[in-house]
């Protein structure tokens, strides 16, 4: 279950990985967004003919819209009318959407097609290319469809990070400072720690059946905010407002100080992150928190901290709880 990563600062080594899996004489469809293959495609796409491919490129569009079981369809229709057979490749060339849907079709269609990540996102790199999580959104409701699939590669271009718009660059920050307080590697670790620490914790717990579960922090409210704004908000915003909300729980629990929430916010802040946000119907956010599928036993689970470096996984959060801590982030 373990995937290859590779950490370069530009595609120029991706043909030398692409042969380490024997990646070469196949079918491979490249799965991409237009603002990516705009900026992106043409490099791997000599990549991959550099062994002897036989290339295809399938566009979607850009941001959340798009992660819906009828873009996994389309891509579906398009393996079957191009012939692609379980030895054929799918690359994902795109941030967190596309990883997750590319992903779900590559591990679905004809029971499972290998799979490469090319992630070119801060939040992709770091997070959502590593541990074979796969998942898309139906009827509003964040990664309720989704399935395992391990790349059989990873390969980060560093070096794609400096086209990044500001907004995706802090949608990333979100979960870097995440990766941080869970690995107690501070507020800023190298994306190089991020990885590790991440490919650790799936590597003890791949089916994410309970340790990898600390990987959730601040992702309960987050994705229920998600979804209470139509995912009109990035998903990093999301999860940094669901951390201070977790911290916020976490101190009135007298398991962390109230400085430690401040330093959150405004190491947050920094980093192009609201603390705040207008809530008109903060019951609402509790009830989606019940819906989320991280639920255990009836139970809504929430990572909360003991400390930097020290969450705990907790599943007696109460909806008062909850309501209290939304009143730390509502405007």
């Amino acid at each position: 279950m373990s995937s290859v990563v590779i950490i370069k600062d530009s595609f120029d080594e991706l043909p030398k990985a692409l042969a380490f899996i024997a990646a070469s004489h196949r079918k491979v469809c490249i799965v991409t967004d237009e603002n990516v293959s705009k900026l992106y495609a043409e490099p791997v796409i000599s990549s991959v003919e550099a062994l002897e491919n036989h290339t295809f490129i399938y566009e979607i569009k850009p941001g959340e819209s798009s992660k819906n079981p009828e873009t996994v369809h389309c891509i579906y229709d398009f393996l079957i009318e191009n012939r692609f057979n379980r030895d054929d490749y799918v690359i994902a060339l795109g941030g967190g959407v596309v990883g997750d849907v590319a992903g779900f079709a590559a591990s679905t269609f004809k029971r499972g097609l290998h799979f490469i990540q090319v992630p070119t996102t801060l939040l992709a790199m770091i997070d959502s290319s590593i541990g074979g999580k796969t998942g898309v959104n139906y009827h509003g409701l964040k990664n309720v469809i989704g399935s395992f699939c391990f790349p059989k590669l990873i390969y980060i271009n560093k070096n794609v990070l400096s086209s990044l718009p500001e907004v995706e660059r802090a949608n990333g920050m979100a979960e870097l400072i995440k990766t941080g307080i869970l690995s107690s590697n501070g507020f800023n670790p190298e994306i190089e720690k991020c990885i590790d620490f991440k490919k650790l914790i799936t590597a003890e717990d791949p089916d994410d059946e309970h340790k990898r579960h600390i990987l959730n922090f601040g992702h309960t409210i987050g994705h229920a905010l998600e979804e209470y704004y139509g995912y009109a908000q990035k998903h990093g915003q999301c999860v940094a407002l669901g951390m201070i909300c977790a911290l916020d729980i976490s101190a009135s629990r007298g398991w962390i100080s109230s400085e430690l929430v401040d330093e959150l916010r405004d190491v947050l802040a920094q980093n192009g992150l609201k603390t705040c946000i207008r809530i008109p119907d903060p019951l609402k956010i509790s009830e989606l928190c019940h819906s989320d599928k991280k639920i255990q036993n009836n139970r809504i689970q929430f990572i909360l901290l003991k400390g930097m470096g020290n969450p705990v996984i907790a599943e007696d959060v109460t909806d008062e709880e909850i309501l209290k801590s939304l009143e730390a982030i509502n405007e």
